[in-house]
């Protein structure tokens, strides 16, 4: 499996510009750039999401807990959220409840476990027991 190593080593750059050339583009100088993406598509590179995830803390998933999502009303909601969602490079993981506050805990509980950043509930049940 190809690694920021050898795609820095393919680009003729450092680990770390090859790290700065995903992360913030603008950063780097188009030549560096072009070196660099080329390099990726050479060597078939993909970052590994769960070391990304674990350096910034941040999973980029959202839950929404939603008590029937056959609901035209949710339908629309959850189409919004989504829409919202998409436009911060967030991912949407839905769940349909059935307004089951065992399966809204569970699935909240993500967020604790670092799974998710956050969650969107579409009922009243408070699922982290607070007020």
């Amino acid at each position: 499996m190809p690694n920021i190593r050898k795609v820095a080593e393919l680009a003729g750059v450092s680990v770390a510009t090859v790290s700065r050339t995903l992360k913030t583009p603008e950063r780097v100088s188009p030549q560096t750039r072009d070196r660099v993406h080329s390099a990726v598509e050479q060597a078939g590179y993909r970052p590994n999401l769960m070391a990304v995830q674990f350096r910034s803390r941040k999973t980029r998933n959202l839950v929404v807990l939603v008590p029937v999502i056959a609901n035209v009303f949710f339908a629309r909601v959850i189409s919004g959220i989504q829409e919202a969602a998409q436009s911060f490079n967030y991912r949407v993981l839905l769940c349909d409840t059935r307004g089951r506050e065992e399966v809204e805990t569970a699935y909240a509980e993500l967020v604790h476990a670092h799974q998710a950043d956050g969650v969107i509930q579409l009922r009243a049940f408070n699922p982290f027991g607070e007020t």
